[in-house]
């Protein structure tokens, strides 16, 4: 059976581990304005600034926030880990093909024809 922690051990190891820079930072307590409206194609729009990293992200495909503690792929919501593992892998596997075939090497060729030669 594991053992549960109680107020006093809790409070110890937020006094022991907690950066408060870091929290600061990440929730965004120092900012005057929490809620700022940005006008945008004639219309205002009020975005939360303060505690950023409790919201989720509403773009359908990857695209969220910097500290979003998950994004959404196809409409499924996804550990932001795993996301930035696969976006890696994904980059990497690209443009691992894009230098075997040397495809830089095409385009700049390709560039090369299309400017005159001065003589």
């Amino acid at each position: 059976m594991t053992k549960g922690f109680d107020r006093e051990e809790l409070s110890a190891l937020a006094r022991m581990y907690t950066n408060d820079r870091l929290r600061e930072f990440v929730t965004n307590s120092k900012s005057i304005k929490r809620y700022p409206e940005f006008k945008r194609r004639g219309k205002g729009d009020m975005i939360q600034k303060y505690d950023p990293i409790y919201l989720d992200p509403t773009h359908k495909f990857i695209k969220a926030h910097f500290y979003a503690p998950r994004k959404m792929i196809a409409g499924t919501f996804m550990q932001t880990l795993w996301v930035n593992v696969i976006v890696i892998w994904a980059m990497t596997i690209v443009l691992y093909i894009l230098l075997y075939y040397r495809v830089l090497k095409r385009i700049l060729d390709l560039f090369e024809g299309l400017v005159p030669r001065k003589s």
